[in-house]
């Protein structure tokens, strides 16, 4: 129905907030007409979700004829993609994991990008309340993880903390994997997961880019499938950007304090150079070179 092409036709361009109330969510003039809202989005979902459910049952069965009005393309060609990588959809995921020094160089590697992104990442948290926040790298390693703690069996259950690896092949279709393959924002919802083990959940991830425009990292966004909200994209992309923003300012910063160190260092050489001329012009002149 029209509702339900709406919700997954979102578009990427949500603005982040209306206004906040202390830094602990979203403050809607009309909350009642906001609370209405959500909960057609929720049955919206629900009912999309169902539907998909039942072509992916058809698809893990073998069955070709996939309904591509219910299973958008895009999803339909990661499904056949982890079909044929011999992914397990009903196993849970099998995704390797960094340890000991591997895991500790990672970090040191991506030590500024974790600093400069853990603020926007604790906002994107406390606005979202019940979903995990992560940060990955350019291969789709988790760097960091902020989750509420009522949820930490379940993200070790979803291997979803620091140091394990979200491609395609160990985790099924995700959208860590998607920004990795794709670079541009990316939603899945509950069953459009090749995995049935993240079938209640949806996630939405939004690439970090490097002030040349190469692909650096990514955010990801992943709360249970009750509590999705219809801004979860826009939120994404809005701390992506605002942590490229950052990346740039502290370029730019860095840029114009080595031109000063270049400066500063030119001056005391030609200081130096200065200092040296005169001192050795005093020693000819008291030599009687000099006239």
């Amino acid at each position: 129905d029209s509702a339900t092409k709406r919700i997954w036709n979102i578009p990427t361009g949500f603005r982040f907030l209306n206004r906040l109330k202390g830094g602990n969510g979203f403050f809607f003039k009309d909350e009642i007409k906001m609370n209405r809202q959500l909960t057609n989005f929720h049955a919206s979902l629900a009912k999309k979700n169902e539907k998909t459910y039942l072509e992916w049952q058809k698809f893990i069965s073998g069955e070709t004829s996939v309904n591509t009005d219910i299973v958008a393309p895009d999803i339909l060609a990661a499904w056949i993609r982890c079909r044929n990588l011999g992914v397990d959809p009903e196993s849970d995921p099998q995704n390797p994991v960094l340890r000991g020094h591997d895991y500790l160089l990672n970090l040191e590697e991506n030590k500024q990008l974790i600093e400069t992104a853990y603020p926007l990442l604790d906002k994107l948290f406390r606005l979202a309340r019940g979903s995990v926040v992560a940060l990955f790298d350019q291969r789709g390693y988790l760097l960091h993880v902020i989750g509420d703690k009522r949820f930490e069996e379940s993200n070790r259950k979803f291997n979803w903390y620091p140091g394990v690896l979200w491609t395609e092949e160990h985790g099924g279709n995700n959208t860590i994997s998607a920004i990795l393959r794709d670079k541009i924002p990316a939603f899945i919802v509950g069953c459009q997961h090749y995995k049935k083990l993240l079938h209640d959940v949806s996630a939405s991830s939004a690439p970090i880019f490097s002030p040349e425009g190469e692909l650096l990292r990514g955010v990801a966004l992943a709360p249970y499938l009750h509590m999705t909200h219809p801004h979860t994209v826009g939120m994404s992309i809005a701390v992506a950007q605002a942590i490229e923003n950052e990346l740039k300012a502290r370029k730019v910063l860095e840029q114009r304090n080595a031109a000063y160190d270049k400066t500063d260092i030119i001056s005391n050489l030609q200081k130096a150079i200065i200092t040296y001329i005169l001192e050795a012009m005093i020693a000819a002149d008291n030599e009687g070179i000099l006239s």
